[in-house]
């Protein structure tokens, strides 16, 4: 699992073979946190939960938006603790 901070952008190339990947941010102090995520190519999935346990079961308790070109958004508002994506 990436552990990333947040204002943290990452570019990663993900073979095919790849199926899913797990991100984990850890926000100190309360805040608003937006995630956004956009493919290069090709479409992709997100879900964002305040439980990894949730993830690694298809499952989500924060809700994620499709923007534009196939981007992929999540809003959280007094934000603070761990997240994963």
């Amino acid at each position: 699992m990436t552990v990333l901070t947040p204002d943290t952008a990452i570019v990663e190339d993900m073979p095919d073979t790849v199926k899913e990947a797990y991100y984990e941010f850890f926000i100190s102090e309360a805040g608003d946190f937006e995630i956004r995520v956009e493919p290069c190519f090709g479409k992709i999935g997100m879900k964002v939960s305040s439980h990894l346990s949730l993830l690694k079961q298809g499952s989500s308790n924060i809700e994620v938006f499709d923007l534009s070109s196939g981007m992929k958004a999540s809003y959280i508002a007094n934000a603070q603790g761990k997240y994963f994506i």
